[in-house]
């Protein structure tokens, strides 16, 4: 009788668990969110400088470079 109840109670652990089971995610510093954003920004520009240099003009997005990026407006 107990290995069911066991297994019953396993079974809803595992496909609802309890938010006290679950770690919290850390945080990025903000420092870190800093740092990773401007080495997104200098690779963005050496690949718009790559493209400018390849077709004669500026993209008209990032989308034409290659690489766009999620948390990065271009404007031409």
């Amino acid at each position: 009788m107990i290995p069911p109840i066991l297994a019953l109670i396993s079974i809803w652990l595992w496909a609802f668990p309890p938010a006290a089971l679950q770690p919290d995610a850390p945080t990025i510093p903000p420092a870190n969110q800093e740092a990773g954003l401007r080495m997104e920004m200098f690779i963005q520009v050496n690949s718009i400088r790559r493209y400018q240099t390849e077709n004669g003009r500026l993209p008209g997005t990032l989308d034409e470079v290659g690489n766009g990026s999620a948390g990065l407006r271009y404007e031409a």
